[in-house]
């Protein structure tokens, strides 16, 4: 009786492990084997190529890891900035799949994830890393955010929690060096402007700024050097021409900088050779008038 027993518990066990490989492997189960926990594992450390492929246009940034460029529409290249594409693969690397959206490629159009959606993909070396498509975007209650995406090669389209497609931007104007100016205001011994009807000079004397000898307006004067901390610019231009304007900013612990203004309204700094930009904005705050620092 006792061995009869023992054959009947068995005999329920294997039935019970056999349902349960059923479910595991044959599905009934929305996380099933086909269900993917990771859709990104790039190394950004060692990625040399990102292509951004959107609204009709593609964005290639090449050179990585340490000399980035970014292809700009007429065919020419800049140098890109790190910080920019580090935060874009930072930004992807946080795809994180929380739910299959759909497994029919009828519903790519719906979700975005077709030909208008936004194709990325990554090399390392000749190595395509990752190939995805990032799609809607879309927002439940007033924290709570999400992204549709789809690896290109797969049917299945994804939900990504907490992740922004607008993060990586299609603009190849967003990767390039925007950097006018940038100074250590402490290190700054001397500003020279030279217009092309006056000049003057601004020199700091213990620990005070005078210009042309007299004791300059010390809050203007303030006002003015903060806003040297970091001038920026999306407005690139072409190129520049002969300077009708010049400020020489003096160091005591590096070379100078000269940032000038051609005929044209065309921006240049030795701080950054690569670009010139054209910015009335960036202009006011790099050139001011000797009555501005005048008590």
């Amino acid at each position: 009786m006792k061995s009869k027993n023992t054959i009947l518990l068995v005999g329920i066990l294997a039935v019970l492990v056999l349902v349960y490989l059923g479910v595991s492997y044959l599905g009934g189960d929305s996380r099933s084997k086909s269900f993917r926990d990771v859709l990104v594992d790039i190394d950004k450390d060692v990625v040399t190529r990102v292509e951004i492929i959107g609204g009709g246009t593609t964005t290639t940034l090449s050179g990585g890891p340490e000399d980035w460029k970014v292809e700009l529409p007429d065919g020419s290249s800049k140098p890109a900035k790190q910080g920019s594409i580090n935060s874009m693969l930072s930004s992807l690397s946080t795809i994180e799949p929380s739910r299959i959206a759909s497994r029919s490629q009828d519903k790519w159009t719906d979700f975005q994830v077709d030909t208008t959606g936004t194709r990325v993909k990554v090399f390392e070396g000749s190595n395509v890393s990752l190939d995805i498509i990032l799609g809607r975007f879309g927002v439940e209650g007033q924290r709570s955010f999400y992204t549709y995406v789809r690896l290109a090669d797969e049917n299945d389209t994804y939900v990504a929690n907490n992740f922004m497609s607008m993060s990586v931007n299609k603009d190849p104007d967003s990767y390039r060096n925007n950097e006018v100016l940038r100074l250590k205001k402490d290190s700054l011994t001397s500003i020279s402007f030279d217009y092309t009807d006056s000049a003057f000079s601004l020199v700091k004397s213990d620990g005070k700024w005078f210009i042309d000898n007299t004791l300059a307006d010390s809050a203007n004067t303030a006002s003015y050097i903060s806003g040297l901390s970091l001038v920026t610019s999306r407005s690139f231009a072409t190129s520049s021409g002969n300077a009708a304007r010049s400020v020489v900013f003096g160091f005591s612990n590096q070379d100078d900088i000269t940032v000038s203004l051609d005929e044209n309204g065309i921006l240049s700094s030795g701080y950054n050779t690569h670009e010139v930009f054209s910015d009335s904005t960036a202009t006011g705050k790099l050139f001011k008038g000797r009555s501005y620092f005048m008590k």
